[in-house]
């Protein structure tokens, strides 16, 4: 029981204590042999930053991407899968995908700092498996850096272990 309690607000208790010793929110953390840019409002970033270990995607990938692989990151976010594919794979091309404009720059940002632009080709687009488009609805009000798609046929789910994982139908960003 108190695992429990423990659990659920230990993530609060050092979030809120960060939040009031630390005035700068914009870190950069080293994951093997590449780094990132983190903004710690960010729920993503902030797992990224203090709640981290390796997952079971990541073990996957490790274990199965090769020097000259080509890999896809659909719902790229801030670009950790993306560099992650880049630093294993130096030869093949990684293609990584964002809608959001919020967070493409982030990703773009992202891939500049590690100086990693040859094989990786990122676009600012969502994909789908049918043609036409959807609007793009942004969380920051309650997630920062989160968002989901207006159309409740649409399927949109963010994948365990922060994998960024999104699978949906429609996906084009439309400007309000």
């Amino acid at each position: 029981m108190f695992r429990l309690i423990y659990k659920k607000y230990l993530r609060k208790i050092i979030y809120f204590i960060y939040n009031i010793s630390v005035k700068e929110k914009k870190v950069i953390k080293c994951f093997n042999n590449y780094r990132l840019i983190l903004d710690l409002n960010e729920h993503t970033s902030w797992h990224y930053y203090f709640t981290r270990s390796e997952s079971e995607e990541e073990k996957f990938i490790k274990k199965n991407i090769k020097a000259k692989s080509n890999s896809i990151d659909v719902g790229a976010n801030l670009g950790f899968y993306t560099l992650l594919f880049a630093s294993l794979s130096p030869v093949g091309n990684i293609f990584a995908f964002e809608p959001s404009t919020k967070n493409y720059n982030k990703l773009i940002d992202n891939i500049n700092l590690n100086q990693k632009k040859n094989n990786i080709h990122p676009y600012k687009i969502g994909l789908s498996n049918y043609e036409g488009s959807q609007n793009l609805i942004d969380t920051s009000d309650i997630n920062e850096g989160g968002y989901y798609l207006d159309n409740p046929k649409s399927i949109f789910f963010e994948g365990g272990g922060g994998a960024g994982e999104y699978f949906r139908k429609g996906c084009h960003q439309k400007r309000r």
